[in-house]
């Protein structure tokens, strides 16, 4: 989380990562793309309990728009996803669009 009083401005660098589900193993990875520039030492942003709210956030927007595009079968296919916790903690899905590489 971010410091209480933390406003964003024009120039931070949000964090971006990825979570891949390990089918063999029947978990998510979470896999860190960028870090944000709004902690120090490159800590994370949310914290475990976020991760897991939202890994179940995205599981269900996969596999609706899976069914939306066509894609059941196509394990390549992955969605792009702007989210946010409001101020009360609770998960804010902003948009929600297919990957395109």
């Amino acid at each position: 989380m971010l410091p209480a009083g933390v406003v964003p401005d024009g120039y931070a660098i949000p964090f971006s990562f990825y979570d891949r589900f390990m089918s063999a193993g029947g978990f998510y990875e979470t896999q860190y793309i960028r870090r944000s520039t709004l902690t120090q030492d490159a800590a994370p942003v949310l914290s475990a309990e976020q991760i897991a709210v939202l890994t179940q956030a995205l599981e269900t927007i996969q596999a609706r728009f899976k069914v939306v595009y066509g894609k059941q079968d196509d394990p390549g296919f992955a969605m792009d996803v702007e989210f946010k916790f409001g101020a009360g903690g609770g998960l804010v899905v902003k948009q929600a669009r297919p990957w395109v590489e």
